[in-house]
């Protein structure tokens, strides 16, 4: 029995050459011996973002995501950014370094809380904890989950879900703790206000400006081909107009 540790991450760019290159071998237009060097070419080849870029729009994310999703201010905005830099460099090291990776979900969103707490007199601090940590949410694995178990694959949807799920608690309990301690460290034990309390945010105009920025810096992160960013961001506004319109009429 071997046993290989799949590397953490969403590569959508080599998903979708690994999937040409099956509907080609499905098609009978390619070898099996040739797919296999295919998928080896494909695999050896550089990401299609370097390290830096994809850290940089780690900032874009959690800058738009604050002011869109959590109705964070410019303030709330820039400091969720600058936070969210560090849970990606945070995140780019657990790919290597298998120690940090086991800490991904712990160290990065307490941080987070605890900055936010002790700024909680000048922000907002609903609008920061959850946009910085962004890429640490378990969103994507929870719809993969769904579409296993959907599918009638038991076993990988459950696992999925046991991880997404767990994956929620960790965050829950990080950033709880951090705002915890942020409060022991300003005196003010016992206030949990800021865990509850929703943000005055910029006017809804703004959000065609942020949602298209935001859309690109998710295809960024997740290795999305500059092509296919106009479907990202057409999927992205839709979804977010849809939810905007539900939570209107409830």
């Amino acid at each position: 029995t071997h046993i290989v540790r799949a590397s953490d991450g969403y590569d959508m760019h080599r998903l979708e050459q690994v999937n040409q290159i099956s509907r080609r071998l499905r098609k009978g237009e390619a070898s099996v011996h040739e797919s296999i060097r295919d998928i080896e070419v494909v695999m050896a080849t550089a990401p299609i973002y370097p390290w830096y870029l994809r850290l940089m729009f780690s900032f874009v994310q959690s800058f738009f995501a604050s002011m869109t999703l959590f109705h964070g201010s410019w303030r709330e905005g820039l400091l969720a950014g600058g936070l969210g830099i560090m849970v990606g460099a945070f995140e780019l090291l657990s790919s290597n370094h298998l120690t940090i990776g086991y800490l991904l979900n712990v160290v990065p969103p307490l941080i987070v809380a605890l900055v936010a707490a002790l700024l909680s007199d000048h922000i907002c601090f609903a609008a920061v904890p959850m946009a910085a940590s962004l890429n640490l949410l378990p969103g994507l694995g929870l719809a993969l989950a769904m579409m296993e178990l959907s599918s009638n694959n038991v076993i990988c949807g459950t696992v999925r879900l046991v991880s997404a799920t767990m994956t929620s608690f960790m965050l829950g309990w990080s950033t709880t703790v951090g705002y915890n301690l942020g409060m022991a460290i300003l005196g003010k034990e016992g206030e949990s206000t800021g865990l509850s309390s929703e943000c005055e945010g910029l006017s809804m105009l703004w959000w065609i400006l942020f949602v298209p920025c935001l859309s690109a810096g998710f295809a960024v992160w997740f290795k999305v081909h500059w092509k296919q960013w106009p479907a990202v961001i057409f999927a992205s506004t839709m979804g977010l107009i849809i939810q905007t319109f539900c939570d209107r009429v409830h």
